[in-house]
């Protein structure tokens, strides 16, 4: 008997000595020879070379994609540049309308109360040369 065929007689009377059982581990399949292996090698063929191939088509198709991308984020970029300035111009143009109304408010409020003050004013005169004119008496 060859040595293998001894360690298994050996691994089965440990095993029968201690009352367990333990499955034999599965056979392992003969090897294969040069002939068959290119064989296998040449069938096999086909299926990486349209494995190759799908694996080409899906990267020029995500190159596509990824190029499409970046075009659609590019004119998305360049519309909301454009809206920033339209908005920037037109938050400008608001601004100046505010000032210009807060400008044109000031003036009338300021005339008014000229107006006001020189009535105050020659009332105040008025009452004066009254008073004088009653202590004069």
């Amino acid at each position: 008997r060859n040595r293998k065929q001894f360690e298994m007689a050996d691994a089965e009377d440990s095993e029968e000595q201690s009352g367990e059982l333990k499955p034999e581990p599965p056979a392992l399949p003969e090897k294969i020879l040069p002939p068959e292996y290119i064989a296998i090698q040449q069938s096999l063929q086909p299926f990486f070379e349209d494995i190759t191939d799908e694996q080409r088509d899906r990267r020029k198709f995500d190159e596509q994609r990824v190029e499409e991308t970046n075009l659609y984020a590019q004119r998305i970029e360049e519309k909301l540049n454009a809206e920033i300035l339209m908005r920037k111009e037109a938050d400008a143009a608001l601004d100046k309308l505010a000032q210009t109304r807060l400008d044109t408010v000031q003036e009338a409020l300021v005339q008014q109360m000229q107006t006001c003050f020189r009535e105050l004013k020659s009332d105040i005169e008025s009452a004066k040369e009254r008073l004088g004119e009653t202590e004069r008496k």
